[in-house]
């Protein structure tokens, strides 16, 4: 068995525009990043990061919405 050591940051980061998570009734103005870094015995190296939500108004234009990204 290899040992396995990592870390998880999650962050709320005040956005313009709203934020729909399916968890609350009401649209928020902030915006859950976060990510994972974790090492294996066998010397390799993982990360994540993601996006929790759908980001309506992106960025403040009214037709631009991002949602529930994921990398890595």
């Amino acid at each position: 068995m290899t040992p396995n050591v990592g870390f998880a940051v999650e962050l709320d980061v005040p956005v313009k525009g709203e934020v729909d998570d399916k968890k609350e009734e009401e649209p928020s103005k902030s915006l859950q990043l976060g990510g994972k870094l974790f090492v294996t015995g066998a010397a390799e190296i993982g990360t994540t990061l993601y996006m929790n939500g759908m980001w309506r108004k992106a960025f403040g234009l009214s037709f631009l919405g991002i949602g529930n990204i994921q990398i890595g």
